[in-house]
């Protein structure tokens, strides 16, 4: 290490007020935490020396062991983070800038740190955690800090993965969220936010941040992309992140990878790396199942699969087998639980959350006051209670609430049904075991009470919303639809309970007006009218009859994956949505503006029609990563591609070419576009990797196509390692996005284009 960075380290462990105090041999004062610290270095060949109060340590042992007190962290991490009982890791695959595996891993976490104890030399390595919920991405993060954290304490490596969870917190910065989770999670005053990073930078911490999606769902306006750029800024080309997404959320914002790149500076080094995980195979069912003592797992895994299917999310998602042992294990007549789970192949979670409850009223909930055995609580009842719970979460914009909160809406819910102190008594006592809700672990010392998992808590909070729907309750459902976005799980369950208590098609169309009246005189772009244009598509969709939208706006990808006959569309706004495997059959869109419209992969849109007062600012078409992605702004040009897609479009306005097509592109701009988008995951392209990207066209990149980027400054080489070459994209993509459109379909267009810019 050298002197300045040594100086520069320690003085941000350094109370605000202090400076560090030198004298000639070397003996510098400082104070930290109240306390005056005297020590003395000593330039050795091998780096700086520390003696301190008796003893010679190394730079970098000093400052983690005294400074830092990083064993102390890793006790706190061990005595703090529960990883779930009898884990077992997840196969998963590293999916390079295209999407495609570069490598299969049958044990996710073992992978994970095997690369984190390889740590990277200028360059700033990013690796997103990606699959779908339950799929157990929190669960190998516990697992992994617990473990390094262990091997810490045995001096067996010199990194700690440290969990911080965002769920909850979409309004908090980044570096708040970072010592609230060291503070309260942790119990751990010793370092500052500054301290942290140079941490982070030396490699000896790994923050691994849980929860990003709900940071992106809910700042809308790109302060998430913003704060991890921000993160990456301060590390200058140093250190490593994990961070953890939902797979739905990675893959349908449209460009936020790229976005985030453009956020950081130019001269930092970045590198986006994604592992994805698998959903469990049979074996990994198997191996969980025996180190659950199941008797007859084979056994087991057979029956579920003849009732329901090989590859249903009762198998397969991580959170769901556990809770399906969890009955295998108790439950006397598992065929008769297995009989409910297979009654519907739509509303599996419901059914799955119903026969859970179920075992809570019937085995579990009783009422010991009388002579006679008899339930505390209805299965309804019970479902009333957790979405209580679920909605003073949701108002509170909080994932955890404390035992007091939790008594208070027991005792109200009591008394609005008339139940006895007694059985108040007992529902008090009994509502911290329920088998839907847990302690939380990340609340330190404080008795905190969670979902079991995210998606019971958005079970409950659509049940509590539907309620408040269905009982044309405004000025609570605003002040629900107001809180934040709702998520597509809460948005399905709130249509699946609606619908189930409304079989009529009439009663949709009551709930549709009912909707349109909440959101009536609302901003132009606010939760309520986003959350009920939402909830109006799930419902048109789920029935058959036609339906009316008018003056709404939607979310993002509100038109992805949908099945839609017979809509009609007005006066409403639409955020960046892709078309992707969507049928939208017989519908009308009038005066409906499209922020961007993403044309990346199958869709029908037989017998729908624009009329010619919509508008498009934008359509891309490809996928996000792939060389033949553009994007395309120019009305003219944007009216054909969506014509050439099979779009009927009311207008007289503007001319369309029956000829022309815009998305054409000549060899060289496609090979140049398949370059470029690299930067997509990082923000310097070594030579070699080039080198195997471009493949057999890689003679005609490097003699003709590379010279000509470099030439207009889209393209700089720097120097690397073993006289090789890496590039740096000096423009932002987006801008070259536009250079695309404007290019026409030849290369040397695009040339001539990014030379006049």
């Amino acid at each position: 290490m050298q002197f300045d960075n040594f100086k520069r380290i320690v003085t941000t462990f350094a109370d605000e007020d202090s400076e560090m105090a030198w004298d000639g041999d070397g003996t510098f004062l400082l104070g930290i935490r109240g306390l005056e610290v005297v020590a003395k270095i000593k330039q050795e060949p091998d780096g700086i020396q520390v003696e301190h109060a008796g003893e010679l340590w190394s730079a970098e042992q000093w400052i983690w062991s005294y400074l830092a007190k990083l064993d102390r962290l890793a006790d706190r991490i061990i005595s703090s983070v529960s990883p779930p009982d009898h884990y077992v890791s997840p196969s998963g695959k590293l999916l390079n800038w295209e999407n495609q595996p570069d490598g299969e891993y049958p044990d996710a976490k073992q992978e994970l740190q095997k690369r984190f104890s390889q740590h990277p030399v200028d360059m700033t390595l990013i690796y997103f955690l990606t699959s779908d919920a339950g799929e157990g991405k929190t669960s190998l993060i516990e697992k992994i800090s617990v473990d390094q954290a262990k091997a810490f304490k045995k001096k067996k490596t010199q990194t700690l993965v440290l969990p911080i969870s965002l769920g909850g917190r979409p309004f908090l910065r980044l570096d708040d969220a970072v010592i609230a989770s060291l503070s309260n999670r942790f119990r751990f005053p010793f370092l500052y936010y500054d301290s942290f990073i140079e941490l982070v930078k030396m490699g000896v911490i790994i923050p691994a941040f849980d929860g990003y999606e709900e940071m992106l769902a809910e700042t809308k306006s790109g302060e998430a992309v913003s704060a991890i750029g921000d993160l990456v800024d301060q590390l200058s080309s140093n250190g490593t992140l994990l961070v953890a997404a939902r797979k739905a959320y990675f893959d349908s914002s449209l460009s936020s990878q790229s976005k985030l790149l453009d956020s950081v500076r130019r001269e930092k080094n970045v590198d986006i790396r994604r592992i994805a995980l698998d959903r469990w195979s049979r074996e990994v069912f198997l191996k969980y199942a025996n180190k659950r003592n199941v008797s007859t797992p084979e056994e087991l895994y057979c029956k579920v699969a003849g009732r329901l299917k090989d590859n249903h999310p009762i198998l397969t998602r991580a959170v769901l087998v556990r809770r399906l042992l969890d009955v295998a294990n108790e439950e006397n007549d598992l065929d008769q639980f297995l009989q409910r789970l297979g009654q519907s192949q739509t509303d599996y979670f419901f059914d799955f959350v119903e026969s859970i409850v179920e075992r809570e009223v019937r085995e579990k909930w009783i009422d010991t006051s009388g002579t006679k055995k008899s339930s505390l609580l209805t299965k309804d009842e019970h479902h009333e209670l957790l979405s209580q719970i679920a909605l003073e979460m949701w108002i509170n914009g909080v994932e955890t609430i404390g035992l007091e909160v939790i008594r208070l809406v027991v005792q109200i819910f009591a008394e609005d049904k008339n139940k006895t102190p007694t059985v108040l008594r007992q529902i008090n006592n009994r509502i911290n075991d329920h088998s839907l809700l847990r302690l939380d672990d990340s609340a330190g010392s404080l008795k905190r009470i969670r979902f079991d998992h995210e998606d019971f808590r958005a079970f409950y909070l659509g049940q509590a919303l539907a309620r408040t729907l269905g009982s044309r309750d405004d000025s609570n459902a605003r002040l629900i639809l107001d809180a934040h976005q709702l998520s597509n799980p809460v948005i399905e369950e709130i249509a699946r309970y609606l619908i189930s208590l409304n079989t009529s098609s009439l009663g949709s169309k009551k709930l549709i007006e009912y909707l349109h009246q909440l959101s009536r005189g609302q901003q132009h772009v606010s939760y309520i009218r986003e959350n009920c244009g939402a909830l109006m598509l799930e419902l048109a969709e789920r029935t058959i009859i036609a339906h009316s939208i008018t003056s709404v706006s939607f979310p993002e990808n509100a038109l992805e994956r949908r099945e839609i006959n017979n809509l009609k569309v007005s006066n409403s706004f639409f955020n960046s949505t892709s078309l992707s495997n969507s049928t939208i059959l017989n519908c009308t869109f009038e005066n409906c503006r499209f922020v961007e419209l993403a044309l990346n992969g199958e869709h029908n849109l037989g017998g729908t029609v624009f009329d010619e007062e919509c508008s498009f600012d934008s359509v891309s078409v490809g996928n996000d990563l792939d060389g033949e992605y553009r994007k395309f702004f120019n009305p003219d040009k944007v009216r054909a591609i969506l014509k050439k897609h099979g779009f009927v479009l009311e207008s007289q306005q503007h001319a369309i070419s029956e000829h022309s097509d815009p998305t054409k592109m000549d060899k060289d701009l496609k090979i140049a576009l398949r370059f470029i988008r690299m930067f997509a995951r990082s923000t310097v392209v070594a030579e070699n990797t080039l080198r195997k990207r471009i493949g057999t066209q890689h003679g005609n990149f490097f003699n003709n196509i590379l010279p000509k980027l470099q030439k207009v400054d889209l393209i700089e080489p720097i120097s690397g390692p073993g006289n090789r070459y890496r590039y740096r994209l000096v423009r932002r993509l987006s801008d070259i996005d536009k250079l695309v459109e404007n290019s026409g379909s030849t290369f040397e267009q695009f040339i001539a284009n990014a030379s006049n810019h």
